[in-house]
């Protein structure tokens, strides 16, 4: 009895290592859908450290596809695309960013009412592709959330609040190094996650908003109902848990939304009218903002975080931003914080 030959393009599908290297040379985008074509797909990406690092959920510097040297920059292509607002201007170094106060006080187009300048980190979100595509962003299980932002990964991240007004600009700023797992944090401000359930569900919140939901007699009016949605509101971002320094190999972009998210989208405080992601170089101590892609050793990528604040007589609304709230929210803390004026 004659044995039934097998198919050489079986042989390669079946054989791990060859399997391996031929998904290696597909795009990140592509290797992600990948998972979804069979099991054995499914269970090679999902374990191969160099697929692993292909898809940015951990960092081989060996493995790296997305330049010819493993010293270089390069960010995560699918991340870029999902969260265009947020990376498109970062790479763009030619962008101009005038002062804030420039912005509110000379650059306002015609017909631009000034309140229109102060919901400016909004549109960050409302231009993601959550919008129409919302229960794949907001699942806790959605792959962007565990996803490195870069590779290699950041591990320092500078961020500044900027406060303006006609008197001048001061700052206060956190520079942060992540430690990897085991390690002591050598910055001298901290990442810190705090896990726990959340108190309220916005919806639970927005129901109360509406008048859909039972409240106290004494809550009847629509103002009364807006106090008890600010307060419902509040209270979704006081998770109940202890505060945990983040060890990892690098910022994953669950962390950096939910910092992001919970800056513009809480009612506790007043919201920055703008957020702005830079990535620099960090050169023998000092900032190199046009070295990106150079293959250099002793250089090291740093993300800067800007949340920008106007003070000024206009006043602003404090109209709820539509929920943006990832299931899998972790709230963010960062601090010490320490105080700069001027543009230091």
């Amino acid at each position: 009895m004659t044995t039934p030959t097998i198919p050489a393009a079986t042989r390669v599908l079946t054989t791990a290592e060859l399997l391996e290297n031929i998904l290696h040379h597909l795009p990140p985008a592509s290797l992600l859908r990948a998972q979804g074509c069979c099991r054995l797909f499914h269970a090679l990406i999902s374990t191969s450290p160099l697929l692993q690092s292909d898809l940015f959920f951990r960092y081989t510097a060996q493995s790296s596809k997305s330049n010819s040297t493993t010293n270089s920059f390069a960010l995560n292509p699918i991340l870029v695309s999902a969260f265009p607002e947020w990376f498109q201007s970062a790479l763009d170094e030619s962008k101009h960013q005038p002062s804030p106060y420039q912005v509110y006080r000379e650059n306002l187009p015609p017909g631009i009412d000034g309140r229109d300048v102060l919901k400016e980190s909004e549109h960050i979100f409302h231009r993601l592709p959550w919008t129409t595509r919302r229960e794949e962003f907001k699942s806790k299980e959605a792959s962007w959330r565990r996803m490195l932002i870069s590779n290699p990964p950041i591990r320092k991240i500078e961020f500044r609040k900027e406060n303006s007004s006609e008197t001048g600009t001061s700052f206060e700023v956190a520079m942060v190094t992540i430690p990897r797992e085991g390690e002591n944090c050598e910055s001298d401000a901290s990442l810190k996650t705090v896990n726990g359930p959340l108190a309220y569900s916005t919806s639970e919140a927005e129901a109360v908003l509406r008048g859909e939901r039972d409240v106290e007699e004494d809550m009847a009016t629509r103002d009364e109902r807006w106090r008890r949605y600010v307060e419902m509101r509040s209270a979704l971002y006081e998770p109940q848990g202890e505060e945990e320094v983040l060890q990892d190999e690098g910022l994953r972009m669950g962390v950096l939304y939910d910092y992001v998210e919970e800056a513009v989208g809480s009612m506790k405080v007043k919201r920055p009218y703008s957020v702005t992601f830079e990535f620099e170089v960090w050169k023998r101590g000092r900032l190199s903002p046009s070295l990106l892609g150079r293959d250099d050793a002793s250089n090291e990528t740093i993300l800067r975080v800007t949340l920008s604040y106007f003070h000024g007589c206009l006043y602003e609304e404090d109209v709820p931003m539509h929920d943006f709230h990832s299931d899998g929210f972790q709230k963010v803390v960062v601090g010490p914080w320490f105080r700069r004026r001027g543009g230091d």
